[in-house]
């Protein structure tokens, strides 16, 4: 954030703006120049350990650049102040007027195909193929397809994001939780009350990933899940086409696909609830 605010500072106090763009298309440009104010290229470089000179360099080419492309990923995402840091990248854009023109843009990409993933299966709140919880013609078509009965499909609530889930553990009302390919101990808001609920010896958490993540070593269970190279599986991409590539490594070793992990817990709860109902 504090670099963001230090390269907006350079490129407002050089005159690399778009008066003529700003006023037709924008709101807030003094607050926003009052605010980098404060953070000429030493202070920010003091915050972010970036050097001086380099924040000048990089807000000459940002500047003056003819035209501008942004990709903006994980780096941003999952630091702190991630959604402001973000909005900055916006925010040189604007002031530049780089928008709407050819070889302009931003693209604030999801970064990873698992997030595709959860958008299509149903776990950010939308049923498979993007319908709509609260929509009854889409529960009802995909009861259709599942060969099921609309009301075996929960719908009667909006879902239940990942803040309130961990507000349930902390409550004690949720005892079990499986993270995959995620690493909330490093990536939520309010980082230490997050890593307090998930080091509560009340809660059982599983963690599933490729890497001894920072939420793994708190987890009762780690999975060894399997890197894309050693499964076989179809991801839909950031920019939205759907992939199936052939697996490069032969080489499984003992990681397992999330399918296979999810699969084998099916018949395990299917068992252990028939037997609990006898």
């Amino acid at each position: 954030m504090a670099l963001m605010n230090g390269l907006l500072h350079e490129i407002i106090e050089h005159g690399w703006v778009d008066r003529e763009y700003i006023d037709a298309h924008t709101v807030g440009f003094d607050e926003l120049r009052n605010r980098v104010a404060e953070f000429p290229p030493q202070r920010a470089a003091e915050i972010c350990g970036v050097d001086a000179d380099d924040i000048r360099c990089a807000a000459r080419l940002l500047g003056t650049a003819e035209r501008l492309l942004s990709t903006v990923l994980q780096g941003f995402y999952q630091s702190h102040q991630a959604t402001a840091a973000a909005v900055q990248v916006n925010n040189i854009h604007l002031v530049r007027g780089m928008l709407g023109k050819p070889g302009c843009g931003i693209l604030q990409m999801n970064g990873q195909p698992t997030a595709e993933n959860t958008r299509e299966c149903g776990a950010d709140g939308d049923l498979p193929g993007f319908r709509n919880w609260s929509n009854d013609e889409h529960v009802a078509d995909l009861a259709r397809v599942w060969n099921i009965e609309p009301q075996q499909i929960p719908h009667y609530a909006p879902p239940t994001h990942a803040m309130q889930m961990f507000r349930y553990a902390e409550e004690g009302t949720l005892r079990m939780l499986w993270v995959t390919a995620t690493n909330p101990a490093v990536s939520l808001p309010e980082l230490s009350r997050i890593r307090d609920i998930l080091a509560q010896t009340r809660l059982f958490l599983v963690v599933e990933d490729i890497f001894m993540t920072e939420t793994a070593e708190l987890a009762d269970v780690v999975l060894p899940a399997a890197a894309w190279a050693r499964k076989q599986e179809r991801s839909p991409m950031p920019t939205a086409p759907c992939t199936s590539p052939k697996r490069p490594s032969s080489h499984q070793g003992s990681r397992v696909a999330t399918w296979t992990f999810f699969s084998t817990m099916r018949g395990a709860w299917t068992f252990a609830t028939r037997t609990a109902g006898r």
